[in-house]
């Protein structure tokens, strides 16, 4: 399976529109003032992996207080996309909690000797390396949103939502124009995350299921947001904004005394809405792009349950053509 693409955390990216196969995408990425001013990498770490049939997310959220919580954020986000990525088609919610439990044990016993043998700068003053040490005992920790979007096939008639989360990053989902974000259930707390040490701590993390069709073949889901805690002014707008928007809010948020990281992630089914891309600065449509492995069957079957929400390529103009030919 080819890897999936994660933004760098020592870069910040404007509103970045994509589309491949049946989903469109938008996403961006702004570091903390703080971590502008001293050039130090972002705690978030924000990375998906999308082909025609199937979209996987991951956000993670690197806990400051502890050690290096961008390193946590990196481990935990590479290893949630690839157990997302092997997921079997399964619709058994306690299955799929069951498995991410083990996979998070499994993995706080690899980073816990990651942690420990993670080398200090030499530049680095001695009284600061005494607080780093200190925290290195407490391990790395991170907070996290997984989830993956499976389109209507052989294996999954309806299609498949399935998410997990823990922390207080940001979940939201849409039928049509109608927020129904309450009915993921759970908790968003800033008390629940991973931890290299300790595993998952103070609770359980969330799990939630859903086919993405009605047996009407209308989506059940036709649009998610994800993002960080530092994009809280996102929290009260229902509504799709511009690029130009989006770009705004980060600024401002960026200019604020609690400035934080910020990772944005936006997920259509079928055509990006129109005022996406209104009187907005050009953006690339060439986003990156990686493919899980599906086959044509699985492809057609989802075509014909889309139906009106496959987005089509912008025709070709024969007088174009014709010039290129001359």
């Amino acid at each position: 399976m080819d890897s999936p693409f994660f933004l760098p955390q020592n870069d910040d990216f404007l509103p970045t529109v994509g589309i491949t196969g049946l989903f469109s995408y938008r996403y961006a990425y702004a570091r903390s003032a703080d971590s502008r001013t001293y050039n130090d990498p972002a705690q978030d770490y924000l990375g998906f992996q999308v082909c025609e049939t199937s979209f996987l997310f991951v956000l993670c959220d690197g806990v400051s207080q502890s050690f290096f919580g961008d390193l946590a954020a990196r481990m935990l986000g590479n290893a949630l996309i690839q157990w997302l990525s092997s997921l079997p088609p399964t619709q058994d919610k306690a299955q799929i909690q069951d498995d991410l439990e083990q996979h998070l044990r499994r993995l706080s016993l690899e980073a816990n000797e990651a942690v420990k043998n993670y080398a200090l700068p030499a530049s680095i003053p001695p009284l600061l390396r005494e607080v780093l040490e200190e925290k290195r005992d407490k391990g790395s920790e991170s907070t996290f949103i997984g989830g993956r979007i499976d389109l209507p096939s052989k294996n999954l008639p309806r299609g498949r939502f399935l998410t997990a989360w823990m922390g207080d990053s940001r979940l939201r989902i849409w039928r049509q124009n109608q927020e129904i974000s309450q009915q993921l259930g759970g908790e968003f707390l800033t008390t629940q995350r991973w931890s290299s040490k300790h595993g998952i701590i103070n609770g359980k993390p969330y799990v939630y299921f859903s086919p993405l069709f009605n047996e009407d073949n209308t989506p059940i889901i036709s649009r998610w947001q994800i993002y960080s805690d530092g994009f809280s002014s996102l929290d009260n707008i229902q509504v799709v904004l511009s690029n130009n928007h989006i770009q705004e809010l980060m600024i401002q948020s960026a200019h604020t005394p609690q400035s934080d990281d910020i990772s944005y992630l936006e997920i259509w089914l079928g055509k990006t809405p129109e005022n996406v891309l209104a009187s907005s600065n050009p953006v690339s449509l060439e986003s990156p792009t990686v493919f899980l492995n599906t086959s044509p069957a699985d492809i057609e079957t989802a075509k014909t349950v889309l139906g009106t929400f496959i987005p089509q390529p912008p025709a070709k103009n024969p007088d174009d053509v014709e010039e290129k030919k001359s």
